[in-house]
């Protein structure tokens, strides 16, 4: 099957992604000698550091194994798609807002760190978009929230760690959800989450991981107190 040449600033999902694809489709068998990071580099276009993140990623979710002296494999089975990521997304409907946001803290914050660690021209422009139409989303209450959502999610991408990108982009969709059940966006909010947002990113460019995670953590912190807020008053009036 033609392989497409991934951006960037997604590498190592997209490469798991397609790889996951191939064997569905049969490319790549079960119980087969994975090719060499090389030769994956050059089958999709990335490089060899965007491949060892998606072998990682991959040896995580249980689809290979490593061994020690003759190369990595795909197992000779594997989990039913996707099911290690239903199991999760099943727990979290039963975990308490608060606990939410906890994990959020602290997948967010050192996601600051990690972005200012690298830096990456197409990170950056990725998250220069994003507040861009955060700036342009005037009052829209719906679209805002969506592309704040998108902002979150482009500093998840940052990390170059495909497995914080899916756990943030799990919570992330669950506290989004929230937001449009119970979050009110007044213009002051609206201000200061753009303002956030802007401090973030440029913390960012600068490679100070440490004050753009602080920002993050005052950021959430707001956040919380208002939607707890929210949906106290929201419960008081049914």
């Amino acid at each position: 099957m033609p392989f497409k040449a991934v951006e960037k600033s997604t590498a190592s999902r997209m490469v798991v992604e397609q790889i996951l694809d191939s064997i569905r489709t049969g490319e790549f068998k079960l119980g087969e000698k994975l090719p060499s990071q090389k030769d994956l580099a050059d089958l999709f276009g990335v490089g060899r550091s965007s491949v060892r993140e998606a072998i990682k990623a991959l040896d995580a979710m249980k689809y290979m194994d490593v061994i020690q002296g003759k190369g990595t494999f795909f197992k000779k089975s594997i989990p039913s798609d996707d099911q290690s990521l239903t199991d999760l997304k099943n727990a979290l409907d039963s975990v308490a807002f608060s606990d939410l946001m906890k994990a959020r803290v602290i997948l967010e914050s050192n996601a600051v760190e990690l972005a200012a660690a690298s830096v990456d021209p197409n990170h950056i422009h990725g998250l220069q978009k994003a507040v861009k139409k955060l700036q342009e989303s005037e009052e829209d209450r719906e679209k805002f929230i969506k592309i704040d959502l998108a902002f979150h999610l482009a500093l998840a991408e940052a990390t170059n760690n495909i497995v914080i990108y899916e756990m943030m982009k799990l919570i992330l969709e669950k506290v989004h959800h929230h937001h449009l059940v119970y979050f009110g966006i007044s213009s002051e909010l609206r201000e200061k989450t753009i303002f956030t947002a802007n401090q973030i990113l440029s913390h960012i460019i600068k490679g100070d991981g440490k004050k753009g995670a602080a920002c993050m953590r005052r950021h959430l912190s707001l956040v919380k107190e208002v939607l707890v807020t929210e949906e106290t008053s929201n419960k008081r009036l049914r």
